[in-house]
């Protein structure tokens, strides 16, 4: 049983509709990305999963169908959702933006969290006083994964991780999504533009265009399909 699966997912911002009957599945353990351009729909996909935009269809999560979903009934069933442009607030601090995202937990459980996130995150224990609009772009997209940890989530979604940021800062965020999922068990759904590095990370990756799946298929094989590699991946 998948721990995610979408059945003819529609998502629509008033009366226009962004996504028409998108049928996508996260395994338990899994890293799965969202891929497409600008448009396709891989945001409110996203947004359609938590609730943030109206919604036809159905989400399935752990087995059970999610009926009149929220933000917050999403975050309390363990749904972590990292959004495009970080949503860091820049005028608390790093140690405030992180306590709320552990605001389902208790105190004692918000230390623990702590505790375990800065495994990931060593220098946010230095700078936890520090304004987190004085952070540098990569580390406000540190700072927000950070705080999706913070809630102990099962599955993380995360918008466009690489927006703007260096190529060394992106493979050093996707080499820490690599290490979360496999030593926190977190399974992981990332819409990304950049195809080659969410490919190079991705079990199963999902093609959106218009609003559709195109097409998907294991990570390593739509790495070599040509549709994908002319499109996606520049050569």
């Amino acid at each position: 049983m998948p721990l995610l699966e979408t059945q003819a997912l529609h998502g629509r911002y008033g009366q226009i509709e962004a996504i028409h009957g998108v049928d996508i599945s996260v395994e338990r353990g899994a890293i799965v990305a969202l891929l497409g351009a600008n448009g396709s729909g891989k945001t409110s996909t996203l947004r359609a999963i938590t609730g943030t935009i109206k919604t036809e269809g159905t989400v399935l999560y752990d087995g059970v169908a999610l009926q009149q979903r929220t933000p917050e009934d999403a975050a309390r069933l363990g749904i972590a959702h990292v959004p495009e442009g970080r949503g860091t607030l820049s005028a608390l601090t790093v140690w405030e933006n992180l306590s709320l995202g552990a605001f389902t937990k208790s105190r004692k459980q918000m230390q623990e969290r702590y505790e375990r996130t800065v495994v990931y995150f060593p220098w946010l224990a230095e700078r936890k006083h520090q304004t987190a609009g004085t952070l540098s772009g990569g580390e406000q997209q540190m700072l927000a994964i950070a705080r999706a940890l913070m809630m102990g989530p099962t599955l993380m979604l995360l918008d466009e991780p690489s927006l703007g940021l260096a190529p060394l800062i992106v493979r050093q965020i996707f080499d820490l999504l690599r290490k979360i999922n496999k030593e926190d068990g977190v399974s992981i759904l990332v819409a990304e533009q950049n195809a080659t590095v969410a490919l190079a990370a991705a079990d199963h990756a999902y093609v959106l265009e218009a609003g559709n799946v195109a097409l998907h298929g294991p990570g390593d094989e739509l790495m070599r399909d040509d549709r994908v590699r002319r499109s996606y991946l520049g050569y």
